[in-house]
């Protein structure tokens, strides 16, 4: 028993590693603030429409359609997914500019906090792709 414990253990640690189990690395949050300039707002928009794709999964599509376009009026506000057979589920949150149920009340911070270092920052862990954004989504995020 003891042996099959140490073999998983090597085997975790060599291959995804322990982070998705104990969470990533959190900072502590700051009061930093990301300037709103045209030319960002410009880059977020770019960023999250076209080159990332952000609302394939931050909103609900009409899977009867051809291509699964968004339903109107859910650009941005999030995704659940269960998986048939599996555990768990895979949440894309809403992260619209809503105040009570999106990022409306989230500080410049946290938003980036939990882009870059795919640390949700309302008490929940996830792990992501967002590492790859820049401070022109969180700039879009805000408009």
């Amino acid at each position: 028993m003891l042996l099959i414990a140490a073999l998983l253990g090597l085997a975790i640690t060599f291959t995804v590693g322990w982070r998705p189990f104990i969470g990533p690395r959190a900072r502590p949050l700051t009061d930093r603030k990301f300037e709103a300039t045209p030319a960002r707002l410009e880059r977020g928009r770019y960023l999250t429409e076209d080159l990332l794709g952000c609302f394939d999964c931050h909103g609900q599509h009409d899977w009867t359609k051809h291509d699964a376009p968004l339903v109107a009026g859910t650009r941005g506000a999030g995704w659940e997914v269960t998986l048939d057979g599996l555990p768990g589920r895979v949440v894309a949150p809403n992260i619209t500019s809503d105040p009570e149920t999106g990022a409306g009340a989230w500080t410049d911070d946290e938003l980036a906090r939990d882009i870059k270092l795919r640390h949700r920052t309302r008490r929940t862990r996830a792990l992501s792709l967002h590492g790859l954004l820049r401070p022109g989504c969180r700039a879009c995020l805000r408009s």
